[in-house]
């Protein structure tokens, strides 16, 4: 009933602030630094980047131990889960620690040793907001570029950009706790204003749909609105993704015609069966691409793709990806008709029913066991799909 979900969330919600408030107990007796402030547009108020993601987290942990109460009093973490979640924890703060800069990238732009730091089990959710943003250099741009946030925020929008921008802003992760709004309004005015403060800075592009979705992914794993706008820029140029989100869309429309011949290379079979029935590579990859996985995929898959994107320097994982969603879902897509097959790839893929992704480590297997080459890719000639022109 309404009023029984409300209940549930109201005790999600205290919960997650029980738990701030003995984090920052904590914190005072340990003496620990300040933390970093992430501003809210509304005069006067301000909340912390760290407490923000301690709320999601706390409220996630809540959630869960709401559906399996009885199971959590029972037993507990085994031990040897928690053992093995120390040693990883204790893994990324060494690197993090390494004199230098640990995540610093070679010619061909992947992270050194990126495999063995994010194979097994990916970046440890507790350090994503520590380690994603110096993946992206955010501080070396943040340096050269002292202040250009707070004045691009400055700058007003045309009124097309910014409506456009509210519309997508209230419908982006809602079911993520940084995004909820029940509990975490102040997820979604921080998103306002990196979208905002990015369109302002890339006058060219403006604001885009879907561009909401990546911004968001980067809002999650920052300490602060600044850090996140500089892990946009950054991803934007780094992903081609100022390409992507040009008027007409360019390489989104090469990135379409690259996977379709990817397809009919590796999944034939499924990639056919797709075609005989009128569901065109456009009709469902085109989300995967312009929201770089953000729109349709599980979160713990999304989660564990993008420490691979990031750290591998290209766009590579998203044609593995889709190319581990035609694979698996084969032998589901041969019982289906068109009616069925759209939806089922445009939305429902991931759902849990069908337990595409239900192991993160066999879908990530699945998508590392196609062998091509970026360049041969690249070099692979002009696209059947023609660039969309300008409006």
């Amino acid at each position: 009933t309404a009023s029984a979900r409300l209940a549930k969330r109201r005790s999600v919600v205290e919960a997650g602030s029980q738990h701030l408030a003995q984090r920052h107990r904590r914190n005072q007796s340990r003496g620990s630094a300040p933390e970093t402030v992430l501003s809210s547009p509304k005069a006067g108020t301000a909340r912390t980047s760290s407490s923000l993601l301690a709320f999601a987290s706390a409220a996630q942990t809540a959630t869960q131990n709401l559906r399996h109460k009885s199971h959590d009093r029972a037993e507990g973490p085994a031990p040897s889960l928690q053992l093995q979640t120390d040693k990883e924890v204790l893994r990324w703060r060494a690197i993090l620690n390494k004199p230098g800069d640990p995540f610093r990238r070679g010619k061909d732009g992947k992270v050194r040793g990126h495999r063995a730091m994010v194979g097994s089990a990916g970046v440890h959710p507790s350090l994503r907001h520590l380690v994603w943003p110096r993946v992206l250099q955010v501080e070396k741009r943040r340096s050269a570029n002292t202040g250009l946030y707070a004045r691009s925020l400055a700058v007003a929008l045309q009124a097309d950009v910014e409506h456009t921008i509210e519309v997508d802003v209230v419908r982006t992760m809602p079911n993520h706790r940084l995004f909820w709004v029940g509990g975490a309004q102040i997820g979604v005015e921080s998103l306002r204003r990196v979208l905002h403060a990015y369109a302002v800075f890339m006058p060219e592009i403006g604001y885009c749909q879907g561009m909401s979705s990546v911004a968001a992914m980067l809002l999650m794993h920052s300490t602060s609105e600044e850090e996140s706008f500089f892990m946009m820029v950054e991803f934007m140029e780094r992903f081609e993704y100022t390409e992507v989100y040009k008027h007409g869309f360019p390489r989104l429309w090469e990135w379409l015609n690259q996977f379709d011949k990817l397809a009919l290379k590796f999944v034939p079979e499924t990639a056919k069966r797709l075609r005989s029935m009128g569901v065109e590579t456009e009709l469902y990859a085109d989300k995967w691409f312009i929201t770089a996985l953000t729109y349709n995929f599980p979160h713990t898959v999304l989660l564990r793709m993008w420490d691979f994107l990031l750290f591998e320097g290209n766009p590579k994982i998203i044609f593995r990806a889709g190319l581990a969603v035609l694979k698996l879902a084969g032998p589901i897509l041969k019982n289906m008709q068109f009616d069925d097959i759209l939806p089922f790839m445009q939305k429902h893929f991931g759902d849990a029913e069908h337990r595409l992704m239900a192991d993160a480590n066999k879908f990530i297997n699945t998508c590392y066991s196609f062998k091509f080459k970026r360049k041969r890719m690249e070099s692979s000639g002009q696209s059947k799909l023609p660039c969309m022109k300008p409006a």
